[in-house]
């Protein structure tokens, strides 16, 4: 496949994206308002703008891992290829760990910040829980897609893409009819990378079986490579 085909079709998957947050921060609001009140909804977007805040942490790193992965690739130079895409994969692990434990740390303050009423402090703290999540999954799910873009294979990162939108809406639909309220956003978003973040990886790992050349092993002049260039 092209570059200039891979690029179209990577922004054509992208929309995907896209339209997840139309439909989930637009279409739906109306419904949302026959479960929960406007005030509920309203400390909802505070936390997840303040969930939205912690995914600041990638710090451009998918950006330079796609960029880097794609020089060695092209020279088919195998050897830095691995270090670098243990690299990606290893500090991508540590930045979703690390924002798990800003989140937990964060957890018992954020319904307080955003002002939510007392009969509301529950539901915020989970929402504000799986959109973080979500977030910490959107980072990793990033890194992940750097690597087939990389191999220009953008058609299995759209196929993750285009299909957790459909899981993370049926989420959200399933969450309201259950009786979770405003949490069924938020977890509409968490089942959404989720299901992105399995399937490439399940794809990364079915691919890296194929390539005899290229292994995974933890690299620390990598790791600091990839730091210093994001």
């Amino acid at each position: 496949i092209s570059k200039k085909k891979t690029s179209i079709l990577n922004l054509l998957f992208n929309y995907a994206n896209t339209l997840f947050l139309i439909i989930n921060g637009l279409l739906l609001v109306p419904l949302y308002f026959k479960y929960f009140s406007l005030s509920t909804y309203g400390s909802y977007l505070a936390v997840a703008n303040i969930a939205g805040i912690l995914g600041l942490l990638d710090f451009g790193l998918s950006l330079v891992f796609t960029q880097q992965l794609s020089v060695f690739h092209v020279k088919k130079d195998h050897e830095n290829f691995s270090k670098i895409l243990s690299s990606g994969l290893f500090i991508g692990l540590f930045l979703f760990t690390f924002l798990i434990i800003i989140t937990l740390f964060l957890l018992p303050y954020v319904p307080f910040w955003v002002k939510a009423s007392a009969e509301d402090f529950s539901d915020i703290k989970f929402a504000f829980l799986f959109s973080a999540l979500g977030m910490g999954l959107t980072i990793y799910s990033n890194i992940l897609t750097s690597v087939f873009q990389a191999w220009l294979k953008v058609k299995i990162s759209g196929f993750a893409n285009v299909s957790a939108v459909f899981f993370g809406i049926a989420a959200t639909f399933i969450g309201l009819n259950l009786g979770y309220g405003v949490i069924s956003i938020s977890l509409g978003i968490f089942v959404k990378w989720l299901i992105t973040f399995l399937i490439l990886s399940i794809s990364l790992y079915l691919n890296l079986r194929k390539l005899v050349s290229i292994k995974v092993k933890y690299n620390s002049k990598s790791n600091l490579f990839l730091l210093r260039q994001s």
